[in-house]
């Protein structure tokens, strides 16, 4: 329900902003576009930034979930937000990044949670959480067991002379996923910029008796 509702939500809001932006580009169109074909040019103008939009909508969906598929990792919109430890265990959460919890892959066992920050090192997740029985962490990924600090001093007595880096659960998602995203997005872009060359290259070279030169004359 949380995925669609967001698609639902994201469908409205670029309808509208591409009809602002079609008629902007349309009204800028309408003053500076002279010569052949102007009425054809100046409905593509309208329709370009709903190409634009949509394209890169349409392609950055599929590459969130081919993303997904290939890391393990949440779509990246919705209510729930995974990050793979290994292949035993991941990082979740709920309605909300802010508190997560470590669960086993296979079950969806929680083995600790309210979990505010975390840092991977090595073959253990050190973090913070808002337990009772416990401020700091440190779980072994190997072996499945956690040991419990009440402060950061207790805790960084047992690791080792680096420094305790702990950052927030936000931070940690979009770190397993910054690379693919980073990628992903240079591809949708070039993917809308050939949408639009297309788009203008087709509209252009349809034949004046089509039924496309009938409705922009």
């Amino acid at each position: 329900m949380g995925i669609l509702f967001t698609l639902i939500s994201w469908g409205v809001l670029f309808a509208i902003l591409s009809l602002l932006l079609g008629l902007i580009a349309l009204a800028i169109a309408a003053i500076t576009c002279k010569g052949k074909q102007r009425k054809r040019k100046l409905l593509l103008c309208f329709c370009t930034p709903t190409i634009a939009i949509f394209s890169y909508s349409a392609s950055s969906l599929v590459a969130m979930i081919v993303i997904a598929l290939a890391c393990n990792i949440d779509i990246g919109i919705g209510d729930s937000w995974v990050a793979p430890l290994n292949q035993e265990y991941k990082l979740t959460s709920v309605d909300t990044p802010e508190r997560a919890e470590i669960c086993r892959t296979l079950t969806g066992e929680i083995l600790l949670d309210e979990i505010t920050e975390v840092e991977l090192r090595g073959d253990s997740l050190i973090g913070k959480s808002m337990g009772t029985d416990g401020r700091y962490f440190i779980f072994n990924l190997e072996t499945g067991h956690s040991q419990r600090f009440n402060t950061r001093i207790e805790l960084c007595k047992v690791l080792s002379q680096e420094s305790l880096n702990l950052i927030p659960n936000i931070d940690f998602y979009w770190n397993t996923r910054k690379l693919p995203y980073i990628i992903g997005s240079i591809l949708c872009l070039l993917f809308t910029l050939i949408s639009v060359y297309l788009f203008w290259r087709i509209g252009l070279a349809i034949p004046s008796p089509s039924p496309f030169a009938d409705i922009v004359r």
